[in-house]
């Protein structure tokens, strides 16, 4: 795990609102709607009338935005370059058990993927694993196990689940 000096804080954290709101603002609009059809089917996404090519092409300048801020996020906060040993297995692994835990289609559950990935392995560091120098590898697998088991869908399901609830109540 990257020690991060606390001044970049200063940078990370109202870049990091910025695009949430703008990704939140995308999403309301008709723009969403179009990635959201196409993410469901594409098919029905092109009888109902959505250019395919042009959101296709959209969704990935919008991506390819996101990982240009947060690669020179990370960059700022490292040690000033960017090295292909800095981007391993280790963080491609996190990314995707962020993004399984996560769940598709919330921008709540992106930031409670972000969390799980971002705290558990500092929280489990001091938590002793009987016969193994590994303790936080076990608790961080062991929790990843038991949030796929509990939560199939990522805390973005569980977060629907609660909305219709309180929409019901």
């Amino acid at each position: 795990m990257v020690e991060v000096p606390r001044r970049h804080y200063g940078a990370a954290w109202p870049a990091s609102a910025i695009l949430f709101v703008l990704a939140w603002l995308i999403l309301r609009g008709r723009i969403g709607r179009a990635f959201r059809a196409v993410r469901d089917s594409e098919i029905a996404a092109v009888a109902s009338g959505v250019e395919l090519p042009l959101y296709k092409t959209l969704a990935f300048g919008i991506s390819a935005a996101y990982a240009g801020v947060a690669g020179s996020l990370f960059v700022l906060a490292t040690n000033g370059f960017a090295a292909p040993d800095e981007f391993g297995v280790v963080l491609s692994l996190e990314l995707l058990i962020g993004a399984a835990v996560a769940g598709l289609g919330s921008l709540w559950g992106i930031l409670a993927g972000a969390a799980f990935v971002g705290l558990l392995p500092a929280v489990s560091t001091s938590v002793p694993v009987i016969g193994s120098e590994h303790g936080r590898d076990v608790v961080f697998g062991a929790a990843v196990i038991v949030v796929m088991l509990l939560l199939p869908d990522g805390f973005a399901g569980l977060l629907a689940g609660i909305r219709r609830r309180l929409a019901r109540a």
